[in-house]
């Protein structure tokens, strides 16, 4: 009778065991759809920007303008003549503005960085750049966008770093 109550509590702990490794892996699934239904519901809704943490104010600025870049990439922007992605507010016919929160290594609290990105014409081969106005809409879907992205960030004890670009749309 001992024998079989050792093997019958064997068989508890083995089931056990498998009960919890079955949990985990189930809720480890159901974290992933999750997450990506709420990646999905940010991505419909508008442009979400993570607050990153950069060494330097410059290098704030500049990383700024490369997330900014890579959101160009990804088409936030095409319709910029029509209005701008959620959160960024419209600026003039072609330009959106935007605060973007950032932290710095060895500083508290978060600071911001002021963005401006403005549509400024389409690169046509052997023809440099020709203003947005001009171009017929059939035109204007088939070439890249020239962007002009301004970055003023402000860091602590009243500094102030901007950065300029030009960019083009891939």
């Amino acid at each position: 009778m001992g024998k079989l109550m050792k093997e019958v509590k064997k068989l508890n702990l083995r089931q056990k065991g498998a009960a919890l490794f079955l949990t985990l892996i189930l809720s480890l699934i159901g974290l992933i759809l999750v997450g990506g239904l709420y990646l999905a519901y940010q991505r419909m809704l508008g442009i979400v920007f993570p607050i990153k943490t950069y060494a330097t104010l410059r290098e704030a600025a500049a990383g700024t303008v490369e997330l900014i870049a890579s959101y160009i990439d990804k088409d936030y922007f095409k319709d910029i003549g029509q209005g701008c992605p959620a959160p960024l507010t419209r600026s003039g016919n072609f330009c959106c503005n935007s605060e973007i929160k950032f932290r710095l290594i060895g500083e508290q609290g978060t600071f911001i960085a002021n963005a401006t990105i403005c549509l400024v014409g389409i690169a046509q081969a052997g023809f440099g750049i020709s203003p947005v106005v001009e171009l017929d809409p059939a035109i204007k879907a088939s070439q890249p966008y020239i962007y002009s992205i301004i970055v003023r960030a402000y860091g602590p004890r009243g500094a102030a770093s901007t950065v300029e670009s030009v960019y083009q749309s891939r």
